[in-house]
């Protein structure tokens, strides 16, 4: 303001600051976004085998809606949270099941899925085959 040399500069540099103000405050958000999501990624790749991980738990934990922490988590990763989850699981059941001859509720327990049929049914949804054709196959 003191630099302008003129009223019209004055002026100009007014008219511009509600933008800046806004940019500003957008880009605020914008970072605590960021920051909620990264950790919120940072526990559920660390406790994703709890099976009281979930939408409501996490929320709980960091003190967050969950339609709001749905929300931002969908807008930062391109998918739920649920879905974002899920695929956590069953990677690792898929590492699991290379690494052992667990049983499939064995490896559902390991990867916090309470029920057998659940995760089979959410196995073939994400991979594709069942479990009893990816045993097969990945024994070939």
């Amino acid at each position: 303001m003191f630099g302008c040399s003129n009223i019209s500069e004055l002026t100009q540099l007014l008219s511009k600051l509600p933008e800046d103000a806004a940019d500003y405050v957008h880009g605020t958000r914008i970072k605590k976004r960021n920051e909620i999501v990264n950790n919120v990624l940072d526990y559920m790749i660390n406790d994703f085998r709890n099976p009281e991980v979930s939408l409501g738990s996490v929320s709980q934990k960091f003190h967050l809606n969950s339609s709001y922490l749905s929300r931002i988590f969908k807008q930062e990763m391109g998918q739920g949270f649920t879905d974002y989850l899920l695929k956590l699981r069953i990677d690792e059941a898929v590492k699991l099941m290379n690494e052992t001859n667990w049983k499939a509720y064995q490896i559902a327990e390991k990867v916090g899925i309470k029920d057998p049929y659940y995760f089979s049914h959410r196995f073939k949804k994400v991979t594709g085959v069942s479990i009893q054709e990816y045993k097969r196959t990945s024994q070939d």
